[in-house]
């Protein structure tokens, strides 16, 4: 069963473990291609990060999406390859990473290794991570342009990533057992652009009004879905891909985590699920258990 949720903007900095440098590369990634390519983008940062004239360094801002006041993440990026590293689960800290409480931190009870080995990541930078990957501190973004030595012209990440996600994705299918080979793709949409995978069950999450609209969630989004992730890496069991979506309605629909309130989730088909917040509830997103 593999858990797929998107980065966050927001990083820890910092970290204990050796530099990509120090460790020679992505040791740990299994997907030559998408090794391979995660090297010519931390060289493009690296690059772009290592521009020290005001025109070029706004350049660089621009075609990673940066305010003015963001130039030291230009820094950052620079010595990407550098900086310590730190397992993914804990350097992405944005609200999905609250909702998923690796460390148990928010919940008192922390991800134990089975599983942290259900979740892998997208990433404009990695492609896709697995949790417990040594990654360093970065800023890079799904819509982020590049640039490269001796290139004038940016580059988008959907044209550099190509396939390499989709094929890494599909090779990590093929290692899972029937029975237990349901994809739960909780990306947001930029980064599963960077590469689709067929099969996966998708999550919608919608505010539902007290006279009975609804519209999709926004803020509370990623947080949702990470409460969800959180129940499905704890399950004892894997998943099959044969009933997948129903089990994923069925692990809200009775998880404690949302006992006593009147969250609730429907299966739209096998590939698709809809988890429905009342607008009320959405105030209280954050005081969950």
């Amino acid at each position: 069963m593999l858990i797929l949720l998107p980065p966050s903007e927001t990083k820890a900095h910092g970290g204990d473990g050796p530099s990509l440098s120090e460790l020679g590369g992505r040791v740990n990634c299994p997907f030559p291609e998408v090794r391979a390519t995660s090297e010519r983008l931390v060289r493009a940062i690296e690059h772009m990060g290592s521009y020290r004239s005001a025109k070029t360094r706004a350049r660089s801002r621009s075609l990673l999406g940066l305010k003015d006041t963001q130039d030291s993440e230009l820094d950052y990026n620079a010595r990407v390859r550098t900086s310590p590293t730190s397992p993914a689960i804990e350097r992405y800290t944005g609200v999905a990473y609250e909702a998923l409480d690796a460390t148990g931190s928010r919940t008192g009870i922390s991800l134990g290794q089975p599983a942290i080995r259900r979740i892998a990541m997208g990433s404009a930078l990695w492609g896709v991570v697995g949790a417990a990957e040594q990654i360093p501190y970065y800023r890079l973004s799904a819509g982020s342009k590049l640039l490269f030595p001796r290139r004038q012209q940016a580059v988008t990440l959907k044209n550099i990533w190509g396939s390499s996600i989709t094929h890494a994705l599909e090779e990590w299918c093929e290692t899972m057992e029937e029975g237990g080979d349901a994809i739960f793709d909780f990306r947001s949409s930029g980064y599963a652009a960077l590469g689709k995978i067929q099969g996966a069950v998708q999550l919608r999450v919608e505010t539902e009004y007290p006279n009975g609209t609804r519209k999709v969630v926004s803020h509370f989004n990623k947080y949702y879905k990470g409460l969800a992730a959180r129940e499905l890496a704890l399950l004892e069991d894997d998943i099959g891909a044969a009933d997948a979506g129903d089990a994923l309605a069925e692990v809200i629909n009775h998880s404690p985590t949302f006992r006593g309130e009147t969250i609730r989730a429907e299966p739209t088909s096998n590939r698709g699920v809809t988890m429905i917040v009342p607008a009320a509830q959405q105030k209280k997103a954050t005081e969950l258990p």
